[in-house]
C-alpha cells in the first residue's frame, strides 16, 4: 500500500479487505519522519495520564515541520519540531514488528507544560498532573530535570503554580520551581490572549482561571 511518494506499508495476508486496511499511526510516524518521538495527548493516553483518546497522534521530529497537521496515509499527525538535542526522555515500545520512541510519563509532562496544545489544552494537561501525582512511583524531580534540559523556565512557573493551586506534589517541589524561575512574566496559557491579572509569585499572566 501507497502511503505518500517513497512510502509503503505491507499489508497483512490476514487482513479481511486490503483496501480498507490501515497502518499503524505510530509505526508510519517512525518510518516517514524519524528521528522522533511519539508525544503529546497520544503519550498522556499511552501512559493513562488520560482517559481522554484522540485520533490524531502527535509526533515530535527534528526534520523540518511546514505544517504542524499532516496526513500520511490514512493517519492524520499533529506535528512539532525540536533540535536533536531535545529528543530526550523517551523508551520504546513495539510496533508492527519495530521500535517506535515514545515520551515517558516524566517528559510527556514536560512538553505539554512547555506547549499546552500537546497535551490538549491547559485543562487536559491540569488532568495529567493529578493522575500522575497519585502513582506510587511519581519522579517529580525527573520531571525538574527534563525540564532543565528542555530550556524553557516557563516550564517551572507552570509547574508550580499548578502544583500549588491543585494541592498536588510536596511543597519541597513547589519550592525547586520557584528557585529555577526567572523575572519575566509568562502567561499561564500561551494559546490564549495575554489577559488578566499577574501573579507575582510565579511571574505569570493568569489568563485562563484554574480551581484551586
Amino acid at each position: 500500500m501507497r502511503l505518500q511518494r517513497g512510502l509503503y506499508a505491507t499489508v497483512p495476508l490476514e487482513a479481511e479487505d486490503p483496501r480498507t486496511w490501515s497502518a499503524d499511526p505510530w509505526a508510519i510516524a517512525n518510518a516517514a519522519l524519524a528521528p522522533g518521538y511519539v508525544g503529546g495527548w497520544t503519550a498522556l493516553h499511552h501512559w493513562d495520564l488520560t482517559d481522554q483518546i484522540f485520533s490524531t497522534t502527535v509526533f515530535i521530529t527534528s526534520r523540518p515541520v511546514p505544517s504542524r497537521k499532516r496526513r500520511i496515509g490514512a493517519a492524520q499527525f499533529e506535528l512539532r519540531h525540536r533540535p536533536p538535542s531535545a529528543l530526550f526522555g523517551t523508551r520504546n515500545v513495539w510496533r508492527e514488528g519495530a521500535p517506535v520512541p515514545i515520551s515517558d510519563r516524566e517528559r510527556t509532562l514536560v512538553d505539554c507544560l512547555d506547549d499546552p496544545l500537546l497535551g490538549g489544552g491547559l485543562r487536559h494537561t491540569v488532568e495529567a498532573l493529578a493522575s500522575y501525582n497519585i502513582e506510587k512511583d511519581a519522579a517529580w524531580m525527573r520531571v525538574l530535570e527534563y525540564g532543565e534540559r528542555l530550556g524553557n523556565l516557563t516550564v517551572f512557573k507552570r509547574l508550580g503554580y499548578l502544583l500549588e493551586t491543585r494541592a498536588l506534589g510536596d511543597q519541597a517541589i513547589v519550592e525547586e520551581c520557584r528557585s529555577r524561575i526567572s523575572g519575566s512574566v509568562g502567561r499561564l496559557d500561551p494559546a490564549r490572549p495575554a489577559a488578566g491579572p499577574t501573579s507575582r509569585r510565579w511571574g505569570l499572566q493568569l489568563n485562563v482561571r484554574i480551581e484551586s
